[in-house]
C-alpha cells in the first residue's frame, strides 16, 4: 500500500512540477506574443496594408495558409455602473446588464462602437484602454477556396 502511495504522488509532483514549467512558458510566449503584436500593429499601419497571407506549405504543419492582419482589442472598467446602466438602456443594449458588469459584453460593446467610429460614454462613466495587437486567421483550404 505504501509503495501504491508513493507511486502515485511521484507521479503526481512530478506532473505538478511539469505543469508548472508549462505555464512559465506560456506566460513567456504571450509575453512575446503581445510585445510582437504590437509591433506588427505599428507596422502596418506604416505599411498601409491591411493584412498579410503566409503561404502555409512551408511554415505551418497543416499546411494551411494564414492571414495576419491588425487589431485593436480594448479593455473596459465600469467607472458609474449606474449612469453606464442608463446609457445601454437608452441605445438597447441592456440586455448585457448583469447583477454586476458582464466584462465581455462590455468589451464587444466597446469593439462595435469603436469599429462603427460612435463616440464613447466619458471617462467618469467607462474607462477603455485599447491594446493594439495582430490577430492570425486560417486561410480557407484549397478546395474551399476554388
Amino acid at each position: 500500500m505504501a509503495d501504491a502511495l508513493t507511486e502515485a504522488a511521484m507521479c503526481f509532483a512530478v506532473l505538478k512540477a511539469a505543469k508548472e514549467q508549462k505555464e512559465r512558458e506560456v506566460e513567456l510566449i504571450n509575453k512575446a506574443l503581445t510585445e510582437l503584436g504590437e509591433k506588427l500593429f505599428e507596422l502596418f499601419a506604416d505599411s498601409g496594408a491591411a493584412q498579410l497571407r503566409l503561404s502555409g506549405a512551408d511554415i505551418f504543419t497543416d499546411g494551411q495558409d494564414r492571414f495576419v492582419k491588425p487589431e485593436s482589442k480594448y479593455s473596459v472598467s465600469v467607472v458609474n455602473a449606474p449612469a453606464y446602466f442608463d446609457l445601454l438602456r437608452a441605445e438597447g443594449h441592456g440586455a448585457i446588464i448583469k447583477e454586476t458588469v458582464h466584462h465581455t459584453a462590455t468589451e464587444k460593446w466597446v469593439k462595435e462602437k469603436k469599429e462603427q467610429n460612435v463616440s464613447l460614454p466619458p471617462e467618469d462613466v467607462l474607462k477603455v484602454w485599447t491594446v493594439n495587437g495582430a490577430k492570425v486567421t486560417r486561410a480557407p483550404k484549397r478546395a474551399e477556396r476554388e
